[in-house]
């Protein structure tokens, strides 16, 4: 056993690493979208049964987002939120021992919001904004040369893939409760 004098002092994020496992989910807008990352949220369940998951989204959509399976918080977000307002609530998001953070939005906004997460963000999620640019305006199809088009569901699975894990796509679930 070591002595008090050559213990080494535990930093916040190694100590909450110590209790649980924490996870924050960005998908801000868009109903259908949030009602789709229930299958992410469930993927994130089988590699991560124990995981606390935070879920980030538009304050007028947290009712839907407290239906996702395995959320365990809702932190809602102003609809008209500013500048000031998004780089405060991106601070305390920075404050929280989030050991992974998945940015299933990829928007200004959300971007503001990881800003102070940055070395716990998983990266790879793609909206594929330039193909579908491409097809809109030169009504040429490009996709397969940016890798395919995927369902929102099967990219949204992307930041796990490039952790090494093995997702696999699960169906879209709400839990509805009594009280609705």
């Amino acid at each position: 056993r070591p002595s008090s004098a050559t213990m080494r002092v535990l930093t916040r994020m190694e100590e909450a690493s110590l209790e649980s496992l924490r996870i924050v989910v960005l998908r801000l807008s868009s109903l259908g979208d949030i009602v789709l990352s229930s299958s992410f949220l469930r993927t994130l369940e089988n590699h991560f049964p124990d995981a606390e998951v935070d879920f980030v989204v538009r304050e007028d959509l947290a009712p839907v987002a407290a239906l996702l399976p395995n959320v365990r918080r809702v932190v809602a977000v102003s609809r008209d939120a500013g500048l000031p307002a998004l780089w405060s609530l991106g601070s305390r998001l920075a404050r929280e021992p989030y050991r992974h953070v998945f940015d299933l939005h990829q928007s200004l906004r959300s971007r503001l919001l990881v800003r102070g997460l940055r070395r716990r963000l998983r990266p790879g999620f793609t909206k594929q904004s330039f193909p579908r640019w491409l097809l809109i305006h030169t009504r040429h199809d490009f996709y397969d040369r940016f890798g395919g088009a995927r369902s929102l569901r099967e990219r949204m699975l992307h930041p796990l893939e490039r952790m090494n894990l093995e997702p696999r796509l699960s169906p879209t679930q709400l839990i509805l409760t009594d009280t609705l």
